[in-house]
Formats: C-alpha cells, sequence, structure tokens
C-alpha cells in the first residue's frame, strides 16, 4: 500500500464549473492561464475547446509554448503532440513507442453561450453544466473584459454580492442616490433566498419598492453575480461578473456582456473603469485576503447576503480539492 498522499489539485475551488475565457479570446494559438493555483493551457482541439495542464509529461516543459498542429498541442521541446483528451498521437523519433504511459493530463472543458468554460477537476468526466451555462446556451456570443485584483477571490465575490457598500465605495457613481440615507440613519433591508443556481439578493432602502433605492443580485454558483433592475428580471442577463481566481492572492474578474448595444454595455464604455477601480482599490485592502471562517469578523443585519455566501463558501469551497485518477502527466 502506498504511502505517498496524492496531490490535490484546485484547492479551495475544486469540482465547479467556471467560465475562464471569451471564446473569441480563444484563437489558433495556445493559452496559458492558471486557475485555482493550477497552470494550464488550453487551446482549439480537432473537436473544440479543450485544457490540459501546462506541462509535458516527457520533460516538463511549458505545452504552452509551443503550437497548435493537425488538433493538438504540440510541445516546443521534442515535438509531441497531445490532442484534447491528452492522448500522445505523435512521439517523434519513436514510431515503435506505446503511447497510452505517455498521455498528458486533461481538465474537462465546454464552449457554450459564446464563453470557455472548465471544470476544475482534472482527468476526470465532468458533471452537466451548471444552470447558468444552459441559460447562455440561448446566445452565440458574448463580450468579455477582464480585470486583475491582488487579493483572494472570495473577497472579490463577495464584494459583488454586497450592496451596502455601494453609497461609500461608488458615492459618487451607482451608489449616488442612495448616499444620502446611508449618512442620516437610513436603514437597509437585504435578503438571500437559495435556488437552484446559487441565490437571489434583494435589498432595498427605506422600504423603496422601485428606482435606484432597491434592487436584486442573483448569485450563479460558485462565481458569478447578475446585478438587475426589476424592469429585467426574468429576461437572459445582460451582463454577468464571473470572478475566477488564478491563485490564493490574485483575481481575474470577467465582465461578460451580451453583444449589440445595450443600457450595461453603454454603462461599461462610460463608467465601468472607474467602477473596477473604485471596488479594486478597497478590496486589495483586505486582511487576510481570504474570507475568514464566522466569528473571525463582526457582522450586523445588512449583512446578510454576504453571510450567506459565507456559509456557502465555507461548506462547498473553503477545504475543497480534487484528486487525480492517475499521476501520469502530472506535475
Amino acid at each position: 500500500m502506498s504511502l505517498i498522499k496524492p496531490r490535490e489539485y484546485f484547492s479551495g475551488f475544486a469540482n465547479v464549473w467556471t467560465p475562464v475565457l471569451g471564446s473569441a479570446q480563444l484563437k489558433s494559438a495556445p493559452v496559458p492561464l492558471t486557475v485555482a493555483g493550477e497552470k494550464l493551457v488550453l487551446f482549439r482541439g480537432a473537436s473544440g475547446p479543450a485544457a490540459l495542464f501546462d506541462h509535458c509529461p516527457h520533460r516538463g516543459v511549458a505545452l504552452s509554448l509551443g503550437q497548435v498542429r493537425e488538433g493538438c498541442i504540440q510541445c516546443p521541446f521534442h515535438g509531441w503532440r497531445f490532442d484534447e483528451t491528452g492522448a500522445a498521437r505523435l512521439v517523434p523519433w519513436n514510431p515503435e513507442a506505446k503511447t497510452e504511459p505517455l498521455r498528458a493530463m486533461s481538465v474537462p472543458v465546454a464552449e457554450v453561450g459564446g464563453l470557455v468554460w472548465l471544470y476544475t477537476a482534472p482527468g476526470t468526466e465532468a458533471p452537466e453544466l451548471p444552470p447558468l451555462a444552459k441559460l447562455l446556451a440561448r446566445r452565440a456570443k458574448s463580450v468579455v473584459t477582464e480585470q486583475l485584483s491582488t487579493t483572494h477571490w472570495s473577497r472579490v465575490m463577495e464584494n459583488a454580492l454586497d450592496a451596502p457598500h455601494l453609497p461609500f465605495v461608488h458615492r459618487w457613481t451607482i451608489g449616488l442616490a442612495a448616499r444620502a440615507s446611508a449618512e442620516n440613519g437610513g436603514r437597509m433591508e437585504t435578503s438571500f433566498n437559495r435556488t437552484e443556481y446559487g441565490g437571489e439578493i434583494q435589498w432595498s432602502i427605506d422600504g423603496a419598492t422601485s428606482g435606484p433605492n432597491q434592487g436584486w443580485i442573483r448569485y450563479y454558483a460558485p462565481n458569478v453575480m447578475q446585478l438587475g433592475f426589476q424592469a429585467d428580471h426574468g429576461a437572459l442577463p445582460e451582463q454577468l461578473l464571473a470572478v475566477v481566481p488564478v491563485d490564493g492572492a490574485r483575481t481575474r474578474s470577467l465582465s461578460i456582456l451580451a453583444p449589440g448595444l445595450s443600457f450595461f454595455k453603454v454603462m461599461d464604455f462610460l463608467i465601468a473603469d472607474r467602477l473596477r477601480w473604485e471596488d479594486r482599490h478597497v478590496v486589495e485592502t483586505h486582511d487576510p485576503p481570504e474570507i475568514p471562517p464566522g466569528s473571525d469578523e463582526v457582522s450586523v443585519r445588512s449583512d446578510r447576503a454576504t453571510l450567506a455566501f459565507r456559509a456557502l463558501y465555507d461548506t462547498t469551497l473553503r477545504r475543497s480539492f480534487a484528486v487525480a485518477p492517475a499521476a501520469r502527466g502530472l506535475p
């Protein structure tokens, strides 16, 4: 019996589907990408997007430095080629080589709604796509921009679900209308209702049922949010924010917009850079970078939504990891 502990992959963000790129970002060249501490290479294989660990099983070179040839990623060192499943399809100078033991390790991917999705477990068959991906299947394209923050993804996600910060962090932009109430004894009510896709947050100020002092946020577990207004409550999302961990100290935030002209696209053009700076300016100061367990920070009634996220994070992701079914091809 082996006493060697299996390596743990995607620690703290394992066994979940997440969008990682816009389809338009994955062209003919391989794309290196780090997700939850794991270095990957994405490329377009013969039957669609593929992801392998960015590590040639032969001599450990980064496959992302190579080229895509005949639907395979070709290692830049010795020219070995691997298909989207990780199988070795060409081993130069060794036509008699048995290729099965020479495979690289793959990670499940899918392309839906103009996005490339990745399932954070190596060498496995992924479960069905999440409800959000199925919803976005009605959309052929998405417009994706991204921003890098130097903090843990859980803090960025919590910030995205937090309505009480709007009149302070965004005091001259989207929080302007609520500022007077926030600074003069106003009352905010927040709620979090579990759904099949994650949860829905409702918030209102001083009992408002319409206008800028109320709204809702959909949380698509584990790491996507949609900010909305009553008028588009049942519509296909025009704007989403996906929060993707790079590692324990860096986070990629993907703004995902529907194609064509929309209110959200106009807002994104006019003030998005300012809003992103305002949020990043604050979240990068969190100490500790990862949201801590329950009693380590104080909370109040208006924190109901973010406390619900923390409970989900604690039970599903904080200690999560994936173990590969076999060690071959892994770093």
